[in-house]
């Protein structure tokens, strides 16, 4: 199924319903980034990613989350990424999608908790999967510094999952990263992210 698409998701939502087991995690790990300037990238390319980078993981949370209400019991993992707290040239579109699955998950956290449904966001920094390659972005030295292995990331992320907690981010240097964000001023905040991803 093409989950970039409405179609997809609704495809997906169906064939799970059909089946009739309970979803009892949600990991709504699908997405992907797109690295160029703006305005030439390709519209339809572009389109793809904020169908599955939003719009599905929206409409997943949706439906799965209200199932998970009327049970009083569920978990729901959001991936976001360190550059939802960033404006990034070159990676806009991507962290603007970014940046939205970070005020929604953290939203979600305190809406659902209510209801015994732990939503639980993971902010990644840079990782060792097909993401590069598949965005076009390259790995400069800094990046290849904080490079973390996957199978870190992922405990990190269920580990804070399971306790419930709102907000993950794996790693020493990315969680420093995030704090020198809290400190910069927002008006300088693009041109250092250009400068670093450059």
């Amino acid at each position: 199924m093409d989950l970039s698409t409405r179609r997809g998701c609704e495809d997906l939502i169906r064939n799970i319903d059909k089946e009739g087991h309970p979803i009892d995690v949600l990991i709504n790990n699908a997405g992907f980034g797109y690295e160029g300037d703006f305005i030439s990238q390709n519209s339809e390319r572009l389109g793809g990613m904020i169908g599955l980078n939003i719009t599905t993981l929206t409409f997943l949370t949706k439906h799965f989350g209200g199932l998970m209400v009327k049970r009083r019991s569920g978990y729901i993992l959001l991936i976001s990424s360190v550059g939802g707290f960033t404006p990034c040239p070159r990676m806009a579109v991507y962290d603007a999608s970014k940046a939205y699955v970070l005020l929604l998950g953290e939203a979600l956290n305190h809406e659902l908790g209510r209801h015994k449904v732990m939503v639980t966001t993971l902010c990644p920094g840079a990782t060792r999967t097909e993401f590069f390659t598949v965005s076009g972005q390259k790995i400069n030295a800094l990046v290849r510094m904080t490079l973390m292995n996957p199978e870190a990331v992922a405990e990190a992320a269920l580990t804070g999952l399971s306790k419930g907690k709102s907000l993950v981010v794996p790693g020493l240097m990315n969680k420093l990263t995030l704090w020198g964000l809290r400190i910069l001023p927002r008006a300088v905040m693009a041109p250092v992210s250009a400068r670093v991803m450059s």
